[in-house]
């Protein structure tokens, strides 16, 4: 699930939403989810970028001699040998998703610093470290199967192949309920956009026939944003389960399930792993 965010949340509106919703019927672990909430801007977040950015191009069968190539030419061999990480820098990951992620966790209620404003940081009673351990940028082929039932007959299908780019996100953070680093782990992926399908020609031959819209830079770039706002969600939200599990003995939320708050509703959710932080 996605939050947006158009400006810093205050807690007037806060308690309003959560108000309507929150009352004696509701399971019991929304009563500390709610006090969560309230009292978030009191929470101070410091957010420790990467250091470095790992480059992975599995499509390593086509560079010529690769087996023969040592470490460190077949790291340059799979940057420079490839359709998207040759163009990504850096600079474009931290323009395009640290800085965005930053910026989306200060439009929570959360107060967010970066190293430099260390020494305001630390005057907080309530701190949080995130520091973003690890960042890998992987390209690779992905195999998509076309399928279609001709002549309500029989069963046809291929296997295309398309370029795909993964962006996995490894963290380590603390909480003000926990001192011990929790080390976090989410991923998601795009692909080239892609459409395959069957027809019958005259004959009673079935062709295949498929377009293919190739992954660029751009979509990367876009791609990255939109993890960044989902990323700081997902930290806002690790944030209000470590709360309610250090405060109740028995949460009572479902297994496999975190708790989610839509900051525009006002209004907790249960999601499963692909919508929140997972554990390592």
């Amino acid at each position: 699930m996605k939050l947006l965010f158009s400006k810093p949340v205050t807690k007037f509106f806060l308690f309003c939403c959560i108000g309507m919703i929150v009352h004696s019927c509701m399971p019991a672990f929304l009563k500390p989810a709610k006090q969560f909430v309230l009292n978030s801007d009191s929470i101070a977040v410091m957010v420790i970028p990467a250091d470095n950015i790992l480059y992975t191009n599995i499509k390593t069968d086509l560079i010529e001699g690769y087996d023969s190539l040592s470490a460190e030419q077949k790291l340059v061999a799979m940057k420079e040998q490839s359709l998207l990480l040759s163009q990504l820098t850096d600079s474009i990951i931290y323009v395009s998703f640290v800085n965005k992620y930053i910026y989306y966790l200060t439009q929570t209620s959360l107060k967010v610093y970066t190293p430099e404003y260390d020494y305001l940081f630390e005057s907080n009673k309530k701190k949080s470290v995130v520091k973003l351990a690890q960042i890998e940028c992987e390209e690779y082929f992905d195999k998509v199967r076309d399928e279609d039932v001709i002549n309500d007959a029989y069963l046809v299908y291929n296997d295309a192949y398309v370029n795909a780019f993964a962006f996995n996100l490894w963290v380590e953070c603390t909480s003000p309920y926990n001192d011990t680093a929790t080390v976090l782990f989410a991923n998601n992926r795009i692909t080239d956009k892609h459409y395959g399908w069957f027809e019958q020609d005259w004959n009673g031959n079935v062709l295949y026939y498929e377009n293919n819209v190739e992954l660029d830079l751009q979509r990367v770039e876009n791609f990255l944003n939109k993890l960044a706002e989902r990323y700081a969600n997902y930290t806002f939200d690790y944030l209000l389960n470590n709360y309610i599990n250090s405060t109740m003995a028995t949460p009572e939320i479902p297994d496999s399930s975190s708790l989610h708050f839509d900051i525009q509703s006002g209004k907790f959710y249960y999601v499963d792993d692909n919508y929140k932080f997972i554990k390592l």
